[in-house]
């Protein structure tokens, strides 16, 4: 499978969800010859769903919108925190996903299971995701303080 075969995959599983649940996008940035990522964005919060070629995986990460740029870093010049995976957030927020974890990680690795992980992902998303919005103080703390 090709890079531009799996570009195509992700955008048509995650565009139409993304567009449902209000973000703006996909923006794309390759990393390297091995990683690139579609980044999704509303006023506050956004997606970014980066694909590692190399060990094949698909990482879906929440994080922090500041301009339409996918943060690098997962803590900004202040030291709060930007981005981190979204598994990471329902965990923080006691919302579940440990099973999809675990599926992920057993499709991982192999490229003939793109389309499996990203439908597993996006449904997650779709799920979770105005739970998620909604505690987004928790999240990332300075939403609190008025400075995000």
């Amino acid at each position: 499978m090709e890079v531009d075969e799996i570009k195509l995959i992700i955008r048509s599983i995650f565009d139409p969800i993304a567009r449902k649940i209000g973000l703006e996008g996909p923006y794309e940035e390759v990393h390297s010859n091995f990683s690139f990522s579609f980044g999704y964005f509303s006023n506050d919060v956004g997606i970014e769903v980066r694909v590692d070629m190399s060990d094949f995986f698909i990482y879906l990460l929440l994080f922090k919108t500041r301009q339409k740029k996918i943060p690098i870093g997962y803590k900004d010049h202040t030291g709060h925190r930007q981005k981190l995976y979204f598994q990471e957030a329902l965990k923080e927020l006691s919302l579940g996903g440990e099973t999809e974890t675990k599926e992920l990680q057993r499709l991982g690795g192999d490229f003939r299971n793109c389309e499996k992980m990203a439908s597993l992902l996006a449904n997650l998303l779709k799920e979770k995701w105005s739970l998620v919005v909604s505690q987004k103080t928790k999240l990332f703390s300075d939403f609190l303080d008025g400075k995000a």
